[in-house]
């Protein structure tokens, strides 16, 4: 990351507004239906001593961001490029330009949230970034609906623990529209104490079987109600198999 692209963090990179050489303009990406916003505001670190914040600011329509950052130790001023490679789901993945090396990060439940790590990081411990776009969100008269579902039987507020975002490790409450199928949630992040609201659909609920869609990335949450008849515990759509990932409930009105 920064202080392997020039020695001794010097301030970093001149912004020319020009393509590097062998680089192609970048087409728009529209990752989940929306735009990639104009302006996001940005943490990123490798190790205490270079701790940076700022802003990346959109190319016109392209998926190109100019990134002016301040270091936190000194109040220097850096800049760079960084471009958006692919959103897939909930992970997007962009390349810092001017050492090649590869971002990575997770959309929080949020739908504005992103958290992850570079390759850099691979040798250090504290290492990561979080950014917080200002892409659209959609509308709720475009999220998708498989049908009403039965909500009768399974309360209107839950007590939740949502894991299935990594990076991510929030708390809080559902509450349930038992007429419309919606779910508002309300989170804290455990890692930060930073707040998450939005909301969900019930999708289905059948038997002890229940979907809920996450209209964000328009894929499902799936539970099963324990045998206590309170207990709800799942996992996501967008899990990868391997990785801690899933959601608990405890249905407590």
């Amino acid at each position: 990351m920064f202080e392997r692209s020039l020695k001794g963090l010097l301030p970093l990179f001149i912004l020319t507004g020009t393509l590097l050489p062998g680089q192609s303009s970048p087409g728009v990406i529209r990752p989940g239906g929306k735009n990639l916003g104009h302006k996001w505001k940005v943490r990123d670190w490798v190790g205490r001593e270079t701790e940076f914040s700022g802003t990346w600011t959109r190319r016109g329509e392209t998926s190109t961001f100019n990134m002016e950052y301040i270091r936190a130790a000194d109040g220097q001023p850096y800049y760079g490029t960084m471009t958006i490679l692919s959103v897939e789901g909930d992970i997007v993945t962009m390349r810092f330009e001017q050492s090649k090396v590869i971002y990575r990060g997770t959309i929080g439940t949020d739908g504005r949230t992103i958290r992850g790590k570079s390759d850099a990081c691979k040798a250090h411990t504290y290492c990561g970034f979080e950014a917080v776009a200002d892409w659209q969100l959609p509308e709720r008269k475009t999220l998708v609906s498989r049908g009403k579902a039965d909500t009768t039987l399974i309360g209107t507020v839950w007590k939740v623990h949502d894991y299935t975002s990594e990076g991510f490790d929030y708390h809080g409450t559902w509450t349930i529209d038992p007429k419309l199928g919606v779910i508002h949630f309300d989170y804290k992040n455990a890692g930060d104490g930073k707040s998450a609201s939005g909301v969900l659909r019930f999708a289905t609920s059948l038997g002890n079987e229940v979907r809920i869609l996450n209209p964000g990335i328009k894929k499902l949450y799936k539970g099963v109600i324990q045998p206590d008849g309170k207990t709800i515990k799942g996992t996501a759509e967008w899990c990868i198999k391997g990785q801690r990932c899933g959601w608990e409930a405890v249905i407590v009105k």
